[in-house]
């Protein structure tokens, strides 16, 4: 009976989970997103753990406005990256009409890329911490808002 409770436990973090903050500057129109850490992310296999880094994708509506990346840290499942990366948001994109995207990759020993999962920030990300973590950048201009995500597929 208590292996079916491990292994569910397991089961339940095996994509580990994000750390971000976001902040929006309303009057340089510019929104700054530090990726800090990740924890408990799978290895690629019982032998490889792999180098994970972070894409990070700025939306509006179904278009990529910009994209950034993590620099990549070698062979760790809770890697610390604590890299911001600041997006112009050109005065004329609405924050609620935006789409925040991070995509957790590992490179592995022969440079291959494989998508661990991602986390969406959006007020379209439904009831949900995503949502939630979302909506307070928007209502907190200036303020750095962080919290820790739930990696999904």
């Amino acid at each position: 009976m208590s292996g079916e409770n491990s292994d569910r436990i397991s089961f339940q973090n095996i994509l580990g989970e994000l750390h971000m903050s976001v902040c929006h500057q309303p009057l340089s129109s510019k929104l700054s997103v530090t990726v800090l850490e990740a924890r408990n992310l799978p290895k690629i296999s019982s032998l490889n753990i792999g180098d994970p880094y972070v894409k990070v994708e700025l939306f509006s509506a179904s278009h990529r406005v910009a994209k950034k990346k993590t620099r990549v840290k070698k062979k760790t499942v809770n890697p610390k990256f604590a890299q911001t990366f600041t997006f112009d948001l050109g005065g004329k994109l609405l924050l609620d009409h935006m789409t925040l995207m991070f995509t957790v990759l590992v490179q592995d020993s022969s440079g291959c890329h494989e998508r661990i999962g991602q986390v969406v920030l959006s007020t379209a990300a439904g009831d949900g911490p995503e949502f939630d973590h979302w909506s307070q950048v928007i209502c907190n201009p200036h303020c750095p808002i962080d919290q820790w995500h739930m990696i999904h597929e």
